[in-house]
């Protein structure tokens, strides 16, 4: 005999002997009566008539309405920048998924999976590509240029959010070409000699640089170290 219920309503009376709940196989399904928190009393009762004192008793949430959707940003470890990366690992902040079991993030999976424990495709989660952790990384596919990374989550329920949430970041991890940079005396264009300061400065093969950093030294000093990305120089 089993009786099913709202979490949060008092404990059932226990059945009578020829109570019309008694089914004589063993239940193997139960339905639900109402969305929520839902408890079972399940009792039995042997070939006499005698009733169980008490009953065992399972709980479950049951919830169909989908999670909301979280929020998603890609950031390059290095410089921390959301535009750019120059890795194809990258850094991943999600947020608004504080009721989430499982998160799918993949290049690929632009769909919404049917339910938290479909095949998250492209996926490198542990179970069918879903991780059961929140990410914080992620790799990008081989290949400079747009990367688009879907988010799918799912609850408890395994429901999963409307989405489609997704991030672009281009990967850019082809190094500049060393350019080229000539000196010259503002007044005779001298290659060699000047007697001003500053001088004229020329550079070229830099098509696609965005900043430069000019380090002057001695002509006899040896080279200096290549500087990183965010030096004052």
């Amino acid at each position: 005999c089993s009786i099913e219920q709202a979490f949060a309503a008092g404990a059932p009376a226990a059945p009578l002997w020829n109570d019309a709940c008694w089914v004589g196989a063993r239940p193997t399904t139960q339905v639900l009566g109402a969305t929520g928190s839902r408890k079972v009393y399940d009792y039995t009762k042997d070939v006499a008539g005698n009733v169980a004192v008490s009953a065992a008793t399972a709980t479950i949430d049951y919830l169909i309405s989908p999670p909301v959707d979280p929020t998603l940003a890609l950031s390059d470890p290095t410089t921390s920048s959301a535009a750019y990366a120059r890795q194809v690992g990258i850094n991943v902040g999600i947020g608004n998924d504080g009721t989430i079991a499982r998160w799918c993030l993949s290049e690929t999976q632009t769909t919404k999976p049917a339910v938290g424990t479909s095949v998250c495709t492209g996926g490198t989660g542990p179970s069918n590509g879903w991780f059961m952790a929140r990410p914080t990384t992620f790799s990008l596919s081989a290949g400079d240029g747009s990367k688009t990374v879907y988010l799918w989550v799912s609850d408890g329920a395994n429901n999963v959010n409307d989405g489609p949430i997704s991030t672009a970041i281009i990967l850019d991890t082809v190094l500049p070409a060393t350019p080229t940079v000539a000196m010259s005396d503002p007044n005779t264009s001298s290659t060699t000699g000047t007697n001003v300061t500053p001088v004229t400065l020329a550079i070229t093969v830099d098509t696609d640089a965005i900043r430069w950093c000019p380090i002057e030294q001695d002509a006899l000093a040896s080279p200096p170290a290549i500087p990183v990305y965010n030096d004052a120089c």
